[in-house]
């Protein structure tokens, strides 16, 4: 019985391994990227100081109703963002005013997704906010109309989030930012029916700390509480953007999706630690591809075994 030359063998299991990372590559990169969607609003919200409507509302979320909620001094104006080179919203997407609000604490934990990436635990606490539509007019034109009862609604919730390390690039109607530092996430807001207006058809938002100079600019605002008008607006605070909210059990919330960045872009969390169903196929077929070569391998020494 003749001894199994070594060179051949080993020359099969190098071809073999080659075949499966020629799969593997091939694989990952000719995945076709998703089409675009619609983006989803950012929003960039400045701090203001406003009047103190006295009225008092109705508020429904997912997480339940609360009545007669005071509403407080004005707080926030929140801009239509386009972020990292995404064009501005168009008038269809209102700007927010947000008001004071003491609201209930859901004893809830919820899973959030965003472009940042996931939190996988994320205590909701009280309600702080209510944001509301509003027209922004910028002196000296008069007040603008009052915007509809339609558009959505927003009550934002207390939380203690993570601080992706991420720069961003915003333009707002008050200009462009090209280094926004992306700070801790603080507000969940989650889609609110106020006195049955509103819709809860629009994703949550998650709102991360920012900072920035005061806009030097002097607006009127028209919301369904009345007209402020000339109101200085001063630095940024929070940037909010779409979030992917569900309870803090079970499987990973949908990414939402963002103009011209692909599904398995927006898929993957801030860090490299997600991957789309794309590159697991790929690395199935590369195994596949290794566990033939693998097999010709044996046939080849069984072969030489013989003679």
């Amino acid at each position: 019985m003749s001894r199994i030359p070594r060179a051949p063998v080993i020359g099969v299991g190098l071809l073999g391994l080659v075949v499966a990372l020629a799969v593997l590559a091939l694989g990952q990169g000719g995945a076709s990227p998703a089409a675009a969607q619609p983006a989803e609003p950012a929003y960039k919200c400045y701090d203001i100081v406003g009047t103190d409507p006295p009225d008092i509302v109705n508020l429904v979320t997912q997480f339940g109703a609360e009545d007669n909620v005071a509403v407080g001094q004005a707080t926030k104006l929140c801009l239509p963002a386009g972020m990292n080179g995404q064009p501005i919203p168009g008038p269809e997407v209102p700007h927010l005013k947000c008001y004071n609000i003491a609201g209930e604490d859901p004893p809830r934990a919820m899973k959030l997704t965003t472009r940042f990436g996931v939190e996988r635990y994320v205590p909701v606490g009280q309600a702080k906010l209510l944001c509301v539509p509003a027209t922004k007019t910028i002196p000296p034109d008069p007040p603008g109309s009052e915007p509809s009862p339609t558009l959505p609604h927003y009550e934002c919730f207390d939380i203690v989030g993570s601080d992706p390390p991420d720069t961003v690039r915003l333009e707002t109607q008050f200009g462009v930012e090209s280094t926004v530092a992306v700070g801790q996430a603080a507000k969940l807001c989650a889609p609110a029916l106020k006195n049955g207006q509103g819709t809860l058809s629009v994703p949550d938002l998650k709102c991360y700390s920012i900072a920035g100079a005061a806009s030097g600019k002097t607006v009127n605002l028209t919301t369904q509480f009345g007209v402020e008008a000339a109101i200085p607006v001063g630095p940024p605070s929070l940037l909010c953007v779409p979030a992917a909210k569900q309870e803090a059990v079970g499987g990973i919330a949908e990414v939402p999706a963002v103009a011209g960045t692909s599904a398995e872009e927006a898929g993957t969390p801030a860090g490299g630690s997600g991957w789309s169903a794309g590159n697991y196929a790929a690395v199935a077929v590369g195994l596949a591809a290794a566990a033939v070569a693998i097999g010709g391998g044996g046939w080849y020494v069984r072969r030489r075994w013989i003679r």
